[in-house]
This record gives structure tokens, sequence and C-alpha cells, in this order.
């Protein structure tokens, strides 16, 4: 199978979903392609100097199993409104099967829509990260933004759009409230982990050298958290949690590039404290490691794609219930959910767990033969291949 996926960043060497659904579907022996901003400084989250960048007008490359495509944009007015210049000539150089198209109805999905009302054997499906958390704020966004120019986007592209996956059930309900998607439309894709990038027939090995490195102690507990670090991400409340624990046996190991405007405030709350551990911003395919090297993995703040890494990694994980929607990581009795990411809320989680292995214990386990194969990234790119099947099986 063709597999065209769409987005307006690719961050290569990062494990974000596209990067990593893109992987294996790859694995999985199909032919993927990425198509991409070829250069985009539009945007508010990402340093986009990470991107490599290229001059030519289609800037082709391989990337482990799957081409990359970067397109120029028609535009450059904000990162909210953007369309690739050649996107539909490039769709019909590549003659997908499946276009996954990630991210927010924005207008390049019009051109999608287009190449789809020519090509109508395909499957279309688009997926959105947006949340009342991280949009739809002030009243411009929600009423201007969301309401009238994207849901009119999805009304024009509803009879093309095949499916629309939400990755959390709160998405589901910004996706319902904003765009007006009806619920036989609607299927839930959660983000996950590639076990086969996780190296478990070394784990013990990679545990201890990673605490030899760090000097601690093999029966101590370990307390991981990280990623982008700054104030949504709450770890300053996750470092006083710790310190006002006091126990001499368990540690902090906190990764991440901290943002210049949040370093004072971290620093101040880890306080000196030698068993919190800032060892600074890890490569992708190192967290895996960093997880095995540790007993427990603490988010209290904004989601991110780690808290599902965490789990296949077989960690029991604390995280906050944003809106009452994060029931869905608790496969099996796995996670811990914080009504708050204040530091009353998360001592108690954190000791419930630290003084009582046995709990650890059977939540590690029930991570690893339940929510392993629940965020295994292998099922949920099958049950992607399924439903394109089942699209075309009732055509």
């Amino acid at each position: 199978m063709k597999i065209v996926y769409v987005a307006r960043k690719f961050l290569e060497g990062f494990a974000y979903q596209d990067n990593e659904l893109a992987d294996m579907h790859a694995r999985l022996g199909h032919e993927v392609t990425v198509i991409t901003s070829q250069s985009d400084d539009s945007s508010l989250y990402f340093d986009m100097s990470l991107i490599k960048k290229s001059k030519a007008v289609s800037s082709k490359k391989k990337s482990a199993d799957f081409r990359i495509i970067r397109l120029p944009l028609k535009h450059k007015v904000n990162f909210r409104f953007w369309e690739f210049k050649n996107l539909i000539s490039t769709l019909e150089e590549i003659e997908p099967d499946l276009i996954f198209f990630h991210g927010s109805p924005m207008f390049c999905l019009l051109d999608l829509a287009k190449y789809k009302k020519k090509h109508p054997g395909i499957t279309l499906v688009m997926d959105c990260h947006n949340d009342y958390n991280n949009a739809g704020h002030g009243i411009v966004s929600r009423v201007l933004m969301h309401k009238i120019i994207y849901r009119s986007i999805i009304y024009k592209t509803r009879n093309e759009v095949d499916l629309y996956y939400y990755l959390a059930p709160n998405i589901r309900i910004f996706m319902k409230d904003m765009y007006r998607i009806p619920d036989r439309k609607l299927k839930f894709l959660p983000r996950g982990g590639i076990l086969e990038n996780m190296d478990f027939a070394n784990e013990v090995k990679i545990r201890r050298e990673i605490r030899e490195q760090l000097h601690i102690g093999t029966d101590d507990v370990v307390v991981i958290s990280g990623g982008k670090l700054d104030s949504k991400k709450m770890s300053h409340h996750l470092c006083e949690a710790i310190n006002d624990l006091n126990k001499p046996n368990v540690h902090l190991i906190l990764f991440g590039t901290v943002d210049k405007n949040y370093e004072e405030q971290l620093q101040k709350a880890v306080n000196g404290n030698p068993k919190i551990h800032l060892i600074g911003w890890i490569a992708s395919e190192n967290v895996y490691n960093y997880f095995f090297a540790s007993d427990i993995a603490c988010f209290p703040g904004g989601h991110s794609v780690m808290w599902e890494q965490a789990i296949c990694c077989g960690l029991p994980l604390i995280v906050k219930d944003w809106y009452k929607g994060m029931y869905y990581l608790n496969v099996k009795r796995n996670v811990l959910l914080l009504e708050d990411s204040d530091v009353r809320y998360i001592k108690p989680a954190l000791s419930s767990l630290i003084d009582h292995p046995e709990l650890r214990v059977e939540m590690s386990l029930n991570a690893r033969n339940e929510g392993q194969k629940f965020f295994s990234y292998r099922r949920i790119a099958e049950s992607i291949l399924a439903d394109t099947r089942l699209k075309i099986k009732n055509q």
C-alpha cells in the first residue's frame, strides 16, 4: 500500500506521532511518503531551525525507510494558515492509496479533498491534536478560528474525509464542540511507543549502567520526568514534592531542555538537592533507556507522548487528569491520576508507590502485560490499515 502523511512540520529524529506512525507503516512493508514544509519559521512552539531546510522547490530524500518531500508554502501569514504549493501535483505523482492528514483542519485539507474527489477510491483520514488546554482560549481563536473558519473547512470536506481520529477523549469533546463532526466518523487513535526500539533484552544492563553513571544505588527508588521543561510541565512542583518527602533512597531524573524563562523557578525548586538529576536533553532513542533505569514516571503538567512511552516501558505512571479524560491511559490499574498538579496532590501519589513496593510491582506488571499491547505503535498502525481496508470493502 502507498501511504502519504501530510503534516505542516516534521522534525526528524523526534518521537512525535507522525514520525512514529510513518516509521511503523514502513516497517510493516508499505511505501511511505511524508509531505511537509520546506521552510517554515512561523511556529510558535518549535525551533524550526531543527528542520533541515533546502533551497530546492521540492527537496526529496530518504529518511530510514520512508521518503520525505518538503514543499514550499503558498503563504507565511501565520502558522495557523498554511497550504503547500504543488501538493496536488505531488500526490498525482505518488498515487497514494491512503492519505493521513495530521493536525487541525487547515486550508491544506481543501486540496486533499479536491484530490480525493478526483480519486474516490483512495482513503483520506485526519487526526486532531486540539483540546481546550492548547487551543480556543480566547474568543477570537474559539469563535473565529475554530467555530467559523475550521468548522467551515470540515463542512466543505466532510464527504471526502473518511474518518477523523482523536488522540484522547478530551480532544473528541473539542472536535464535536468546535467542528460538529458526527459520532460515526470519529474514532480513538492513541499515541504510543515503538516496542521494537526498546532494548528489553538488555534492560537490566542498561538500568545498572545509567544508575552507576548518576551514582544511584541499585535499591534506590527513581522517579523520572522530562520533555520540554517550561512552566506548563509543572516540573518545579514535582521537585518540591521530592524535597518535601525528603526520603534518602529516592532520586528524581529530570531530562529535557529548560526554557530560559523557567530556569530560575526550576532551580529554586531543586534547591541544590543532589538527588535531583537535571541531565539535559537526551535523544528520543535514549529516553527508553532512562525509563528502564527508573521505577516511577511522573508528569504533573501538560500531556506528552512520553506518557504512553513510559507505559510501554513498564513504568507505573502518575499524571494529572486533564478534563477528567486521562482514564484511557489506565488500561489495567497502571496509572494514578492526579486531581491537580499542586504539590499537595503529587506528594501522596508518590508516597503510595515509594512506600509500597508491592503496589509498584503490580502496576509495572499491568503496564507491561496490558498497557504495552494497547499503546504499541505496531497495533495502532495496523488499526489504521484495518480501517482503510474496511472502507475499501464497503465502497
